[in-house]
């Protein structure tokens, strides 16, 4: 009977290896990539259609192109555009455009194409005009290759939002054909793969196109999947029923190894995750106390946090910037943020006036900001001060935010548009709010950062956040965490996967071996 058993396990074995290996021989021309969320739009120049860049870029990278492309360190390269030229006031863009691209249906494109986005973008969607079309007032046709960029002031980070997800480039005759509900459902661009079907929580199909300018990709088709549960992910990815893992869980990617089929990359990432303080005036917040801001600032230990929530996987911040921003400031030119030192924080916490009372830190629920709560908790009780960690949904962390009822918020921020301007909302007086920091601070920031805008030259860019960074870090008007990181899982199989801070990757550049 024991012998039969054992038999019997051999060939379940057997078959299971079998299993696997006809997983594993996979096509040479697919692959199947799962997602965490499912995308859902893919139309960018409408507001009712606006994009969400983590949920959506792996589709919207795959489709749709920009003129300028932002690379795997963060700096924008000549992509559907060759270059440009600036004026002399830094108020007029001419860029020159390549004149062997095609969209996927078949009309060439043009700087009439290249205008039609962007005009209509201002036209349809005020929310990302504002946010990464800062300062430009129009655009006009110079000729088919050349298109003029006229802004209303000089901004300095122009460029890099031209590598945004504002300018993916469409085809005017085919919006004129569909507008944007047709564009959203059958979307149209210029990149290396058109879109052929989306079966709505199940997958999204493309195919390589035949006329990119770059040359047909090695991989003709590409299936997106949603699956949120990160077992079954990893489970589907040892079998070779997935072959990617868009922004794979950090632990579970540890946890493979060598026998495992599969390996994973790790980059810096766009996403910033600091402590904002409740300063405003007229709210008696006790974190008005710069000491017991100070207190708090130098009693985090910030490489605990990074173990804690991403086990190990990012890096400590000194500033509420990325230091790849383009215009951001340069080591050594800047006060850093205060440095974690028990000592020093009980010497500050007895200098303030802190009372004893339980400081709240609000964040999302289920999130790794609440992790990061729950550890920062545990650091600020260590000397002496209390708080009180109100995990919410995004709804009510908003409305917290907006009305000022917390004294300590947790939340992490990003940017398609890679450059200092990313750090407006934080350093400008918000007209929302009111001024965020105490005092004539408020007035000083935001003329400073007025300034960084406008500034052409990188130098004297640079010398003005460098600025706006001492006082805020000198102040302690906030707690810069650490910068999280990009990360992908994929089959050893596969060569040419990269990724870039905003966790936007080409399949393009991928292939068999």
């Amino acid at each position: 009977m024991k012998k039969l058993l054992a038999l019997v396990l051999v060939a379940i074995m057997a078959l299971s290896l079998t299993v696997s290996a006809s997983a594993a021989a996979v096509d040479k021309k697919t692959v199947v990539i799962a997602t965490a969320q499912e995308p859902t739009v893919f139309f960018c120049q409408d507001q009712n259609y606006s994009s969400n860049q983590a949920k959506d870029s792996p589709v919207l990278f795959q489709i749709y192109e920009c003129l300028l492309w932002m690379d795997e360190q963060g700096v924008c390269q000549p992509w559907l555009a060759t270059g440009y030229e600036m004026s002399e006031d830094g108020l007029e863009y001419v860029f020159t455009l390549r004149d062997d691209v095609y969209f996927h249906n078949g009309e060439k494109m043009t700087a009439q194409d290249v205008a039609f986005t962007y005009k209509l973008c201002m036209e349809k969607n005020l929310t990302l005009t504002r946010n990464l079309l800062i300062n430009l007032a129009d655009v006009e046709v110079l000729d088919d290759t050349h298109v003029k960029f006229i802004l209303s002031e000089p901004f300095a980070g122009f460029p890099a939002e031209t590598s945004a997800r504002v300018g993916f480039i469409i085809n005017e005759k085919y919006y004129n054909e569909v507008g944007s509900e047709g564009y959203n459902n059958a979307p149209v661009g210029t990149g290396p793969y058109t879109f052929v079907s989306r079966v709505t929580g199940q997958e999204i199909t493309l195919k390589a196109f035949d006329n990119y300018w770059g040359g047909k990709a090695a991989i003709e088709t590409v299936i997106i999947r949603p699956i949120s549960n990160i077992a079954t992910q990893f489970i589907s990815l040892r079998t070779g029923d997935l072959d990617v893992i868009n922004s794979a869980d950090v632990a579970s990617c540890q946890q493979l190894t060598a026998r495992d089929p599969v390996t994973w990359i790790s980059v810096p990432s766009a996403m910033r995750v600091h402590i904002t303080f409740n300063m405003r005036p007229g709210l008696n917040s006790p974190l008005e106390d710069e000491n017991l801001r100070k207190a708090i600032v130098s009693a985090i230990n910030k490489d605990d946090i990074i173990e804690g929530v991403l086990k190990g996987e990012g890096a400590p911040l000194d500033m509420s910037c990325m230091p790849a921003y383009t215009g951001a400031p340069e080591a050594g030119t800047y006060t850093p943020s205060l440095e974690y030192n028990v000592e020093k924080a009980k010497e500050y916490l007895a200098a303030s006036n802190y009372d004893g009372r339980e400081l709240r830190i609000i964040c999302q629920a289920g999130t790794n900001y609440d992790k990061a709560a729950q550890i920062i908790q545990g650091q600020l009780l260590a000397v002496g001060i209390k708080a009180a960690v109100v995990a919410t949904d995004s709804g009510t962390f908003t409305a917290s935010s907006t009305a000022g009822d917390f004294e300590m918020g947790i939340n992490g921020t990003s940017s398609s548009l890679f450059d200092w301007s990313s750090c407006n909302t934080e350093y400008r007086i918000q007209a929302v709010y009111g001024p965020a920091y105490p005092g004539e601070y408020a007035q000083i920031l935001d003329d400073l950062c007025a300034q960084a805008n406008v500034a052409t030259d990188p130098a004297e860019r640079k010398a003005i956040t460098a600025q706006i960074i001492t006082i805020v870090n000198e102040n302690a008007f906030n707690a810069p965490l650490y910068n999280s990181t990009s990360t992908s899982a994929f089959n050893n199989e596969l060569e040419g996967i990269t990724l870039n801070p905003n966790n936007a990757w080409r399949v393009y550049n991928w292939s068999w071996k």
